[in-house]
């Protein structure tokens, strides 16, 4: 699957990097793909990671949105989070998803873990392809969802 290729690629060569201080900045696909001519990394913080990674998969043919949540932090203060999702299907290729995930694509980085995922209401599943975790259905960071935005 071409979408763990991607995803593959992205992660590895991702470096977070915090928004300058009381800005939000959302950077261009383009913008983030133009930092890999300075140290072969993509920069950015969750939207820039979430922009980036929805433009490769979309430019390949995959139906993914971006996930806006909320996170409780331990102190009791809550901040915002935004990660991107990838169709695959429905409840009968959940099965082969996993599969591929555990058992070819991200064998180490997967074992032992669980797979996470959401299924909607016309029970499509969306993969989590969040930086969170080192393979695609990772843990989410957040279970609440506040909105969801198609691309």
């Amino acid at each position: 699957m071409q979408f763990f290729s991607v995803f593959k690629e992205i992660y590895g060569h991702w470096k977070y990097v915090f928004d300058p201080v009381g800005e939000e900045y959302y950077s261009k696909a383009s913008e983030t793909l133009g930092q890999l001519k300075y140290d072969d990394n993509f920069k950015g913080d969750c939207d820039d990671y979430s922009i980036m990674m929805a433009s490769c998969i979309k430019a390949i043919g995959g139906e993914v949105r971006l996930i806006r949540t909320k996170i409780k932090h331990p102190d009791g203060s809550t901040g915002g989070h935004m990660y991107p999702e990838v169709k695959f299907g429905n409840s009968k290729d959940l099965e082969t998803v996993v599969y591929l995930i555990k058992n070819v694509f991200f064998v180490h980085e997967a074992k032992g873990k669980s797979i996470f995922y959401y299924e909607d209401n016309k029970g499509f599943i969306w993969l989590n392809f969040d930086y969170n975790d080192a393979y695609p259905g990772g843990k989410f960071q957040s279970d609440i969802r506040e909105n969801e935005i198609i691309i």
